[in-house]
């Protein structure tokens, strides 16, 4: 499907290629997610003093479907490979945190998972105890 979006999304305008990132992002979310393979192991200090748990992806979906877009991976594996090392990676934090995340994770103020943390003031430490 990357393959088959990836000269319309090229060739397409400003208006249109949001439409293109959030179907693409949302299939992304849709996709099936593994503690084991996709959780970083990495809570919040809110997360662990409050008990509230959202998962909080690394990379926001609009900007992982450009990514895939712009680049599509060649082959199936690679899809599976960059989805499970990038795309599909999470975090707990609470839902509020998730929610003051949201202005660091647009496209024109995302640099870095770990710059929208700080921003965000979002205090990342290792779970203890699952």
């Amino acid at each position: 499907m990357l393959n088959a979006l990836h000269d319309c999304y090229i060739n397409a305008d400003s208006e249109a290629k949001p439409f293109y990132e959030t179907t693409i992002g949302a299939a992304l979310f849709y996709l099936p997610q593994s503690k084991a393979l996709h959780y970083t192991g990495m809570i919040s200090e809110a997360a662990v003093e409050t008990g509230s748990h959202c998962k909080e992806h690394l990379f926001p979906r609009k900007i992982s479907a450009e990514a895939l877009l712009t680049s599509p991976p060649e082959t199936i594996e690679e899809l599976v490979d960059v989805c499970n090392r990038l795309y599909l990676q999470y975090n707990i934090t609470t839902s509020s945190e998730n929610s003051r995340l949201r202005q660091y994770q647009r496209a024109d103020t995302f640099t870095s998972p770990e710059s929208a943390y700080e921003l965000a003031g979002v205090h990342l430490v290792p779970q203890i105890n699952d």
